[in-house]
């Protein structure tokens, strides 16, 4: 339908722009090294199947020591392919933007089509979404997009899909339970 149509469009829309934005962000200086650093040699540690040491947090600061999120292992295949702390602030734009259409299509069982569009246009746009892109990167990113899918299936009575979602959310970070 149109209304798909649109929930893409704005989905790319997003994606494209919170991108841009966190990449112009990292171009400018402005991003911190905390947080991005942090991940940034987590995630290329494991790309290179060596122990996850964190040298921000300390030297030989062994990161499962601090939280256990398996979930970063699914961004390795990207550092393969570029190995650069921008593939996280690009990953977490992307995270982002696949959550929209699971809005969408929460609100559309409740409200007509245009105003479940304006609903997942404020939330793309929302306040706590924009201030997570310019936090950086954290891998709570992580959890938009599968909080989406575990509230959709909650709303659609799929149990099922309801455990499986909030298994993965554990992947997350052990805290997300």
């Amino acid at each position: 339908s149109r209304a798909r149509g649109w929930v893409w469009v704005l989905s790319l829309v997003a994606f494209v722009v919170y991108a841009a934005y966190a990449l112009s962000r990292h171009r400018q200086f402005l991003t911190a090294g905390h947080d991005l650093g942090i991940f940034d040699q987590a995630v290329r540690a494991y790309s290179r199947f060596a122990e996850p040491l964190v040298p921000l947090k300390g030297s030989d600061f062994n990161i499962l020591g601090d939280h256990f999120p398996p979930i970063r292992l699914a961004v390795v295949p990207a550092y393969w392919a570029f190995d650069d702390p921008r593939t996280l602030l690009v990953i977490q734009a992307l995270l982002i933007a696949a959550s929209i259409p699971v809005v969408h299509a929460f609100a559309r069982r409740r409200m007509p089509s245009g105003w479940a569009l304006a609903l997942s246009a404020g939330y793309a746009l929302g306040w706590p979404i924009a201030a997570m892109v310019d936090f950086d990167f954290h891998e709570v990113a992580f959890a938009v997009p599968v909080l989406a899918l575990a509230i959709d299936a909650l709303d659609r009575r799929s149990d099922r899909a309801l455990i499986a979602w909030s298994l993965v959310l554990l992947l997350v970070r052990e805290d997300m339970g």
